[in-house]
């Protein structure tokens, strides 16, 4: 694959600044100091009050956060999921990531309020096997502490198979550095660019065809049976998309969406599917964990990061670069 015959890549400097946000430290002011303070804890009334910068999560641990990171082939849409799902907007532009971005939305989900952290990254040569060649190579990626992956290809009929095989190398790589935790890990599979796909009418009257009556079900699988002579031939496209699908859902075992970043398609019931999974994994490992003789915390539901209830949804916290206050219900 080309893109894992690139050279392990070196980092000059380091963009994001890492801070305890428990640590509090107490300064007593005097004089014009203490008169530029007052200054400015008037000027954050008043952006408080406009909905200015000042969050809610500011004061929240890392930990309080579920930490999604999309990785993928370079152009196939990653940046442009994260953009569409948190600010709602498209850049018909392509512009290679060239650094880190991080984005901090807010979901709620069975009245509760969760907080993201989704990680938006350059295209990555490899997964780092421990933590050493993450520090050197990945330093403040965060590679290795993520809740969930989302591993996004192009459905496009140009680029789907080679996407496709760069994820899936990401994927086995994954599962041999996340060996002894791999049971807190969630991945989904996402292909983007639904839009680009061949055939897409014939997708789009598939998903109506699920969504219809048992009896209107019934008749369509009857009427195929007794046809079954005059189906059509699948092309190479069509059975290469199947192949996939058929990977993914039956021997990976994992969540599978198309969607369309272009066109917002689908994107929040891809966030949706994802929070489904996390939560159902925590619960399994959380059980697994209690029947082999450890207990566990069963008010934080087996594992999953804290949910910060009583908050104000409409804020959010951002970074240079990431996101703005955004709240989304799922």
């Amino acid at each position: 694959m080309l893109y894992m015959q690139q050279g392990r890549p070196t980092f000059s400097g380091e963009d994001v600044v890492t801070m305890d946000p428990k640590a509090v430290i107490k300064v007593e002011p005097s004089g014009e100091a203490k008169q530029e303070k007052e200054e400015e804890e008037e000027e954050e009334v008043e952006e408080e009050e406009d909905g200015g910068s000042e969050t809610c999560t500011d004061s929240m641990e890392l930990d309080d956060f579920v930490k999604i990171i999309l990785l993928g082939a370079p152009g196939v849409g990653k940046t442009s999921i994260i953009q569409q799902f948190v600010w709602t907007s498209f850049d018909k532009e392509y512009y290679p990531t060239q650094r880190k971005h991080t984005y901090y939305p807010t979901i709620i989900r069975n009245e509760t309020y969760y907080g993201l952290k989704i990680t938006d990254l350059p295209c990555i040569p490899y997964f780092p096997i421990d933590s050493y060649m993450e520090w050197t190579d990945f330093r403040f990626y965060g590679l290795r502490q993520a809740t969930a992956y989302i591993l996004v290809f192009d459905l496009s009929k140009a680029n789907i198979d080679s996407t496709f095989q760069y994820i899936k190398s990401m994927r086995d790589q994954i599962l041999e550095s996340r060996a002894k935790d791999i049971d807190k890990v969630t991945l989904m599979v996402v292909g983007n660019k639904l839009d680009l796909m061949p055939n897409l009418d014939q997708v789009l009257n598939k998903d109506l065809h699920k969504s219809s009556s048992n009896h209107q079900s019934l008749f369509t699988t009857v009427t195929s049976s007794l046809n079954g002579s005059q189906q059509r031939v699948l092309t190479p496209y069509e059975t290469c998309r199947q192949n996939i699908i058929n990977l993914v859902k039956k021997h990976w075992r994992c969540p599978y969406m198309e969607c369309s970043a272009k066109y917002n398609y689908k994107l929040n019931l891809t966030f949706k599917d994802l929070m489904d999974t996390i939560e159902a994994n925590c619960r399994r490992a959380a059980a697994n964990k209690e029947a082999a003789g450890g207990a566990r915390d069963r008010r934080r539901g087996g594992g999953l990061l804290t949910a910060f209830q009583g908050r104000n949804c409409d804020t959010g916290r951002s970074t240079e670069g990431d996101s703005g206050r955004n709240c989304h219900i799922l």
